[in-house]
C-alpha cells in the first residue's frame, strides 16, 4: 500500500509540474542528486547544493548552497524548471521566494530504510517520465538486501558512530538517526541507545558505551587527521576505548544516503563487522 501511494504522489506531483517532465532540474540533497544521475538524467540537472558530492558530474553543476540554507537568488537565475529537494530543505524564505517565482519545489520522501530507497527511486523516475530506468536500481536493492540477510550477524557488535567534522564537531548518534538505522541493518548494535538523536562526544558517553567498532563517515575521519588523529581526543583514548575497538569509515553519502548504493554500505560494515 505505501508503494502504491507514494507511486500515486508522484503522478499527481509529475501533473502538477507540466504536461512535460521537467527538464530544467535543481536538486538540494545528496541522495536526491544521486538517484537523477543514476536514474540517466544528469543532464538535465542545472545546478545542486554542496551535499551533492556523488557522481564527480554532480560537483561540477552550478552551487546554489546547502540543502538548509538554500540561496533563492542563486537558484532562480539559473532559470529552473523544478527544485527537487528533501524534507531537510531550508530556509523557509528562500523556498517562498523559489515558489513565490513560478518554481515547483517538489520534495522526495525520506525514510531511513531498504524500503525507502526504493520508494525514492520509484517516485523520482516517475517523476522524470522514465520509469524503466529505475528496475536495474531497484533489482540491485533488493539483491542486496536479500544478501545482507544471509550475512547479518547473530549477535553483531556494538557500534558507536560519531559525527565528525574537525576536532570542533563530535557528535554521537543515538536513536532515530540515518547512523542508527544503517547500523541495525547490517546487524550491527547502537552502543547508545538511551536517547534521540546526536549528542556531544564526552569520555563519559564513550565508557559508557564500551562500543567494539567506531564507525565514522570517510570525510568524517579525514577531518579529524585520520585514524592516527583519533589519538588525539581524549574522549576516544579515556579508559582504552581505541585500544579495543576497531576503527571503521564508510564514504558519507553512501553510509547516510539510502540511496542507490545503500548496497554498498551495508556489505561494507558486515565485512567489518566479520
Amino acid at each position: 500500500m505505501k508503494t502504491l501511494l507514494v507511486g500515486i504522489f508522484a503522478v499527481w506531483i509529475a501533473g502538477s509540474v507540466g504536461a512535460q517532465a521537467p527538464q530544467r532540474i535543481v536538486t538540494a540533497g545528496g541522495t536526491v542528486t544521486e538517484i537523477v544521475f543514476a536514474l540517466g538524467q544528469g543532464s538535465r540537472i542545472i545546478g545542486t547544493d554542496i551535499s551533492s558530492l556523488f557522481p564527480l558530474e554532480a560537483t561540477q553543476k552550478a552551487h546554489v548552497g546547502y540543502v538548509r540554507q538554500l540561496s533563492a537568488e542563486g537558484l532562480l537565475s539559473l532559470g529552473p524548471d523544478v527544485l527537487l529537494t528533501t524534507q531537510d530543505a531550508g530556509p523557509p524564505t528562500a523556498l517562498a521566494q523559489i515558489r513565490a517565482a513560478g518554481v515547483k519545489v517538489v520534495v522526495v520522501p525520506g525514510g531511513s530504510s531498504w524500503q525507502a530507497a526504493r520508494d525514492r527511486i520509484t517516485f523520482l523516475a516517475d517523476l522524470l517520465g522514465v520509469k524503466a530506468a529505475a528496475q536495474p536500481l531497484l533489482d540491485s536493492l533488493s539483491a542486496a538486501e536479500q544478501r545482507s540477510l544471509i550475512h547479518k550477524p547473530l549477535r553483531g557488535p556494538k557500534v558507536l558512530f560519531v559525527y565528525a567534522r574537525g576536532a570542533g564537531t563530535l557528535m554521537v548518534s543515538g536513536t532515530g538517526t540515518e547512523a542508527d538505522a544503517i547500523i541495525t541493518l547490517a546487524g550491527g548494535v547502537n552502543a547508545v541507545p538511551g536517547y534521540e538523536g546526536y549528542r556531544p562526544l564526552t569520555p563519559e558517553a564513550v565508557g559508557a558505551s564500551a562500543p567494539d567498532v567506531l564507525l565514522f563517515t570517510s570525510m568524517g575521519l579525514k577531518s579529524l587527521g585520520g585514524v592516527a588523529g583519533l589519538q588525539q581526543l581524549p574522549a576516544l583514548t579515556a579508559g582504552g576505548t581505541l585500544a579495543h575497538a576497531k576503527v571503521v569509515d564508510v564514504d558519507d553519502l553512501t553510509l547516510l544516503g539510502f540511496g542507490p548504493r545503500m548496497g554498498l554500505a551495508i556489505d561494507a560494515l558486515q565485512s567489518a563487522f566479520r
